[in-house]
């Protein structure tokens, strides 16, 4: 028995697979210790000092107020809807931001391409500017730009819009708060059904020539419910459009958006589309020119060509590098504590403050942004294997 034990033995040891999981054991076992050890010592020394911990802090009142927030907040509110609050001011804003930002850089990648050699160089231009001031710079700049605008007895007047120094204000529908959120909520599932169902190739093979109006169905029902939400849960008594109005020394009604959520709103989409803009025009240009060259000896015309041929070969060679962009801007809207903007991060810091527990608060901000940004990479990842060639 003692030679089988052996002999089993001497196996394990010139097993190069045996050796590489013995290594990789050692390896995570060493981190484990290490994180274990680290805890620990800090639990240690919080009850050393009289510092709390735990997580019980989330049920107690914050007692103080958040600038900006799209769902309706006190300060007898508890600390776990604070987080929540920032969280969707972050989600909202840093979302919205990012949607803009493509399609203000698709437009910026199709002057850099275009044939007009003065559009070309403006482009350019606004690249090469954009990409080279710091970004915490671009947010103080466009802070002053909003803060320095009319009071809102001047302010400038765009149809039913005023743009002033207090911020935007624009007409909304007259329903609370929760329901507008449920609404955007509705129509973004909407649209990313849609999307899913035109661009998978596992929907494309199953519902064959079906994709479209299925897609389209989704869309009109998407819509139909959003519509359902508004007429439920309209405010009593209101008119169906909250117009905002003059009244006082400011504005009533609509949406009020703050100059801090319009300043990192615009910071975000301006220093965004110029790399994403970079982006696309080396996912255009990585395209080969026999491609052309083969749509038009098909007799395809110029639209049917991009549509057909050109995006979807760029969007492929393109969405890697997006989204490691929209991962950065997603991280990015934590410049707004610069400004006051009630992200998630103003949220924990001022928490932080108020009831000095670091550990759990810094783990739940870690927690959250690692969830989006792993969540937004995933995603990409599963569109990219449905769109890859197989060939």
């Amino acid at each position: 028995m003692p030679t089988l034990w052996a002999n089993h033995v001497i196996r394990l040891v010139n097993s190069q697979r045996a050796r590489d999981w013995l290594l990789q054991v050692l390896f995570v076992g060493a981190i484990v210790a290490v994180l274990v050890t680290i805890i620990v010592v800090a639990i240690g020394e919080m009850k050393r000092k009289g510092i709390a911990s735990g997580f019980a802090f989330l049920w107690r009142s914050t007692g103080w107020d958040i600038g900006f927030s799209i769902l309706d907040y006190s300060i007898r509110d508890p600390y776990w809807w604070a987080l929540f609050v920032g969280l969707l001011n972050t989600i909202v804003v840093g979302y919205s931001a990012i949607l803009a930002a493509s399609v203000l850089g698709l437009l910026v990648a199709m002057m850099r391409m275009s044939g007009n050699r003065i559009v070309r160089g403006l482009s350019a231009i606004y690249i090469d500017i954009v990409r080279n001031v710091p970004p915490i710079l671009q947010v103080f700049i466009w802070y002053a730009v909003f803060t320095a605008l009319p009071r809102p007895r001047d302010a400038f007047v765009l149809g039913d819009i005023y743009l002033s120094a207090r911020g935007v204000a624009f007409p909304s529908f007259a329903i609370t708060s929760e329901a507008k959120l449920i609404v955007a909520g509705v129509m973004l599932l909407a649209a990313v059904i849609a999307v899913w169902i035109l661009v998978s190739k596992t929907a494309g093979s199953r519902l064959g020539h079906w994709k479209r109006p299925i897609a389209a169905g989704v869309t009109v029902a998407g819509l139909m419910m959003a519509a359902l939400v508004v007429a439920l849960c309209r405010i009593p008594d209101a008119p169906f459009i909250d117009l905002p109005r003059l009244k006082g020394f400011g504005i009533a009604g609509g949406t009020q958006v703050p100059p801090e959520v319009s300043t990192i709103f615009a910071a975000m989409m301006v220093y965004g589309s110029a790399y994403i803009a970079e982006v696309v025009r080396a996912g255009f240009l990585a395209v080969p020119k026999g491609q052309f060259e083969a749509g038009k000896a098909l007799g395809f015309s110029s639209w049917q060509i991009f549509r057909n041929i050109q995006f979807p070969l760029a969007f492929r060679y393109m969405l890697p590098a997006l989204v490691n962009q929209y991962v950065w801007l997603i991280k990015a809207t934590t410049l707004g504590v610069a400004v006051g903007f009630a992200d998630l991060f103003l949220v924990v810091s001022s928490s932080i403050n108020q009831i000095g527990q670091p550990i759990e608060l810094m783990g739940i901000l870690m927690v959250v942004f690692w969830i989006m940004s792993h969540g937004m990479a995933a995603a990409s990842n599963r569109l990219n294997e449905s769109l890859r060639l197989r060939s």
